[in-house]
């Protein structure tokens, strides 16, 4: 049997409680004290602080400049990218993430179009950008970073817990499918009552440990899928 724990929970209400245990797992894989989140002031502290979270990372070269007016880094993060903007002084950096609205339709007296959904962070002397809706790579972003600057207008738009898009990705990934054609019926948290999330393969071996977590009902080809996941999608079975 498993609990039921709490009906969908508000966005604001998962990304705080997620982002908390993202970091502390990440404390914890990299066997550190920190009692908070780290200070970051520049691109090496960024780079620093998601491989001390146990985040894979990569410099992959210069990001455009666009409005932002100095020359970027494109960073791999995990299975994303983000571009890092690194100014002289924490005032240069505020003199252009004060002309970024919540929408993001400008930088820098520029108007900004996007490919996807734009997250952007401003901290010390850099602005994080983030363009793509994993909500991992979000929440470790605002774990190390602080809210983002766009944070008003991506609560309006209810974003799902990264516990779904993992399950989104890996069903699509099962069926060969595109992500965008699965439709989200509805997800609930739930304790698993075993570390293999309620789902044992043939002859596997489960410890006997309550695992929180979340059970996922999505639509793909006319079909219903359910899938279960941990507290952030970092497994996921059906």
């Amino acid at each position: 049997m498993t609990a039921d724990r709490a009906a969908i929970p508000a966005p604001a209400s998962w990304k705080r409680l997620a982002a908390a245990a993202a970091l502390s797992l990440g404390i914890l894989a990299a066997g550190c004290s920190r009692t908070g989140p780290p200070e970051v002031e520049s691109t090496d502290d960024l780079i620093e602080a998601v491989r001390e979270s146990g985040v894979e990372i990569a410099d992959l070269g210069v990001a455009p400049t666009d409005g932002f007016g100095v020359v970027g880094r494109r960073i791999q993060v995990g299975p994303a990218e983000i571009d890092v903007f690194e100014y002289e002084s924490a005032q240069a950096r505020q003199a252009i993430s004060s002309t970024i609205p919540p929408e993001a339709t400008a930088v820098g007296g520029l108007p900004a179009a996007w490919p996807d959904r734009p997250h952007i962070w401003a901290e010390g002397r850099v602005i994080v950008v983030y363009v793509g809706t994993d909500g991992g790579t979000v929440l470790l972003l605002s774990s190390l970073l602080g809210d983002s600057i766009t944070e008003a207008a991506e609560a309006g738009e209810a974003p799902y817990p990264p516990a779904v898009t993992a399950a989104i990705r890996a069903l699509a990934q099962e069926l060969g499918v595109d992500p965008g054609a699965i439709e989200v019926l509805g997800y609930e948290a739930v304790d698993w009552p075993d570390s293999c999330l309620g789902l044992p393969a043939a002859g596997e071996a489960c410890a006997e440990v309550i695992a929180p977590g979340w059970r996922i009902h999505l639509r793909a080809g006319g079909a219903d899928h359910e899938v279960h996941t941990d507290s952030l999608g970092t497994a996921v079975r059906r």
